[in-house]
């Protein structure tokens, strides 16, 4: 593991210092300039933000970590998150081994060492390397917390121990970053809870019928942990949000623009703008709130935008299935 993580550490080394004298290695571009303008005022202590910040929050706090300590630089930005996709790194070999053995989990490692989107993405001012860490913390601790009860049948039944829970917790409290830094992983707690749910409930079938005592405990005590760890990781951000826009929202009120992207008339299946030359960041949500508020006839929060256009995507699903 040590081996292969440092051939990743040494790619991604010197890719930034081959991109080092171009022009975006100081200069942020599109949603990396205002991602940059959050994490200053974080860094200067303006830790609620404005109302009209819709990007998804948790990467903003993170670039802030070292603007804290002096570092303002972009690239201690790109060199922490060398470091989160070494850990990343580690995080596939462990959880591949442990499924599918220990052959495989070197595989893994190497093919994501030397993964060329996975090294670009880690040059960028962009969320995607924390995202897969956050996204390998989930997995581990889902595949050890299930883990535990599987090996536990061959010693001593220890399904339903503290640092059982815990793992469930900490597992749902990942999720929770995960959807505070990309929002649509939203759509992975139903999928974490039945899986949850189904490890249990073969873990308790394979149990001896004096062991077993209640079968659905379990499984709502892991389903419990995970959702209290869940709203524990979110809930800074709800209360964030009530207090700036006076709205309750779970992470930021974009989805909805995002559903109509994919759901109009004239969707392409990538990025689309309003209008040519508005496409960067600084114009883009001025240009949703325009069309929201022209076609409604009064002003508009950011939730109620979000809401106009989720509706009107839905319109177009009804009509046009």
């Amino acid at each position: 593991m040590v081996g292969v993580v440092l051939l990743a550490v040494a790619l991604r080394a010197a890719y930034l210092f081959e991109i080092k004298d171009m022009g975006f290695w100081r200069v942020a571009l599109g949603d990396a300039a205002i991602y940059v303008h959050r994490a200053t005022g974080i860094a200067s202590g303006d830790w609620a933000g404005p109302a009209d910040f819709v990007h998804a929050p948790l990467y903003a706090y993170v670039m802030a970590l070292p603007r804290m300590v002096g570092l303002t630089e972009l690239v201690w930005v790109r060199v922490m998150q060398m470091a989160m996709s070494a850990a990343s790194l580690a995080l596939l070999m462990v959880v591949t081994r442990r499924l599918f053995g220990s052959r495989a989990g070197v595989i893994a490692g190497v093919l994501y060492a030397v993964l060329p989107s996975a090294i670009y993405f880690d040059g960028l001012i962009e969320k995607s390397s924390l995202a897969v860490l956050l996204t390998m913390g989930v997995i581990a601790c889902a595949i050890n917390a299930q883990g535990e009860n599987v090996q536990g049948l061959n010693q001593k039944i220890r399904g339903g121990g503290a640092w059982d829970w815990a793992r469930w917790l900490v597992a749902g409290a990942l999720l929770g970053l995960l959807v505070l830094t990309r929002q649509n992983a939203l759509a992975l707690l139903p999928l974490v809870i039945v899986g949850v749910a189904v490890s249990r409930s073969q873990t308790q079938r394979a149990q001896s019928t004096d062991q077993k005592g209640s079968a659905a405990m379990p499984r709502l005590l892991a389903v419990g942990a995970v959702l209290i760890g869940f709203a524990l990781a979110v809930s800074p951000w709800v209360a964030r949000n009530k207090m700036v826009t006076d709205e309750f929202v779970l992470s930021t009120p974009n989805m909805g623009q995002n559903f109509w992207m994919g759901n109009d008339p004239r969707s392409t299946g990538t990025y689309m703008s309003f209008q040519r030359g508005k496409v960067n960041p600084e114009h883009e949500q001025a240009e949703w709130v325009k069309e929201a508020e022209a076609a409604t006839g009064h002003p508009m929060s950011a939730k109620e935008v979000s809401d106009w256009y989720f509706a009107r995507g839905m319109k177009f699903v009804r009509e046009q299935p």
